[in-house]
């Protein structure tokens, strides 16, 4: 979850928080027939940020990307440019952002991921290469949605 939020622990927790909350009040609905416990609490977790996400857009729409960067136009304020990272993650499809966390936060080669998921390797980079495209574009649309 800390990875999703962009290494932002309060948000963390609170996802986290929160996640267990819906979990144990839709405890009913899991079927171990449809999938993992991990696989649906990590929906779960996916569905509260992008929550969490569209309720700050509404209530900072003023808010501008050109509000903070200095003169360079860089950003300076870390925890924001965080904050847009975790956000263009829980845009991501479930799928999408967990080829990323396998490749890019547990070090995993092309190969493991393939291996583990069953599927090609060829299959698995050609997801990857989605992935970072989806990424690129839920990222690139948080900062045009704060340009607009």
């Amino acid at each position: 979850m800390l990875w999703r939020c962009a290494g932002l622990r309060d948000r963390a927790d609170e996802a986290v928080q929160d996640t267990w909350l819906t979990a144990v009040r839709r405890i009913g609905r899991f079927d171990p027939d449809a999938g993992s416990f991990a696989g649906w609490l990590r929906g779960i977790a996916a569905n509260v940020l992008r929550n969490q996400f569209r309720r700050e857009r509404v209530r900072r729409p003023s808010e501008r990307l050109s509000d903070l960067a200095d003169d360079s136009g860089r950003l300076c304020d870390p925890a924001r440019q965080a904050e847009r990272i975790a956000a263009a993650l829980s845009a991501l499809p479930n799928r999408y952002e967990a080829v990323l966390r396998a490749k890019y936060l547990d070090g995993r080669s092309v190969a493991d991921i393939a291996a583990e998921s069953g599927e090609t390797s060829k299959a698995v980079e050609s997801l990857l290469t989605r992935a970072r495209q989806a990424f690129r574009d839920a990222y690139g649309t948080e900062e045009d949605e704060h340009h607009a």
